[in-house]
């Protein structure tokens, strides 16, 4: 589930970056967004997150200009306390939801995944490709029908490539999307949990679905591959 996260405190966007992407989400951070690449990309993310602490504009404004402008993402509005009326004032404007600091993630997250079932969205589907499915809701993965045990970073990396079937994912990209930005791309980690899912999802397959593209990283076909 691809989400924009709009924060200029990056010691704060680098905390929930971390625990959105623990719970399964693909986070991009943003200091400052215009609105005409925000509803230009409205297909590209499930949820825009925004801080009302930008500096360039309010954080109600862009709220507005966006709605204005006729996107349909959901949005969420962080605030602190002292904002509490701003963020009331927000969701008149077309925000979803507002949250105060300080919050838990956990929290957020699961208001997200609400707010996305309850409006019908394209992402609460399950994810399929041959007989592996993938449920964002519930977090529950099967394959044949027998449901597979997976760590929370296991299913975040496998959730990822479900949602770019037959792309060719270079350990850069799974970096960045799956951990995090400061992560070192120079140790094996993401090597090994390819082997972890392989060895969950694939062991038994006639026809993997995990393929390693030399030179470049891994990507799932979703129709195995030879």
């Amino acid at each position: 589930m691809q989400i924009l996260l709009v924060a200029d405190d990056q010691q704060f966007a680098g905390a929930i970056k971390h625990g959105l992407m623990e719970n399964g989400f693909c986070v991009t951070v943003v200091s400052q967004y215009l609105v005409e690449e925000a509803t230009a990309l409205q297909n590209k993310f499930e949820l825009i997150i925004l801080d009302l602490a930008v500096s360039e504009q309010s954080g109600l404004s862009v709220c507005e200009a966006l709605r204005r402008r006729g996107l349909q993402t959901p949005i969420f509005l962080l605030g602190q306390i002292e904002d509490v009326e701003d963020c009331i004032l927000g969701l008149d404007l077309g925000a979803n939801d507002y949250l105060l600091k300080p919050f838990d993630a956990p929290e957020l997250c699961a208001r997200i995944r609400v707010a996305l079932s309850r409006k019908g969205h394209p992402f609460a589907v399950h994810l399929k490709a041959r007989d592996l499915v993938l449920d964002p809701i519930t977090r529950k993965v099967r394959r044949g029908g027998d449901e597979v045990e997976l760590t929370p970073k296991e299913y975040t990396l496998l959730e990822y490539m479900m949602r770019h079937p037959g792309r060719a994912l270079s350990r850069e990209v799974l970096r960045d999307q799956v951990w995090n930005y400061g992560f070192d791309t120079g140790t094996n980690v993401i090597d090994v949990y390819i082997n972890y899912l392989r060895r969950k999802i694939d062991s038994n397959a006639e026809n993997p679905m995990i393929e390693t593209v030399r030179g470049v990283g891994y990507a799932l076909q979703p129709n195995g591959y030879v």
